[in-house]
């Protein structure tokens, strides 16, 4: 289902699903709720209860874990102890 048409107003059904009921009531009206209901009821849509703050809270993520990576505080704890013990082997060596 990841080609669901576009609605007139400029909406995707997908879009749609994503949205709280009293939301699409108040927005598209309670026709376009029925619609969305039906289908949600006779399976044909599938609501994955992720709404539209869920999606952009996720897409900031991935934009901050593609900018800083996806590190572990023990993955940074490692990485300083490693650089320390490198650092006093240099020391050791040159002193």
């Amino acid at each position: 289902m990841t080609d669901l048409p576009t609605l007139p107003n400029g909406v995707t059904l997908a879009e749609l699903v994503r949205m709280p009921a009293m939301e699409i009531i108040v927005t598209y009206g309670r026709d376009v709720y029925d619609v969305v209901a039906y289908l949600e009821g006779a399976g044909l849509l599938v609501r994955d209860g992720r709404s539209k703050a869920d999606l952009e809270l996720q897409a900031q993520m991935r934009l901050k874990l593609s900018e800083e990576g996806d590190c572990e505080p023990a993955d940074t704890y490692r990485a300083e102890a490693l650089a320390a013990a490198e650092q006093r082997m240099k020391e050791e060596d040159g002193g």
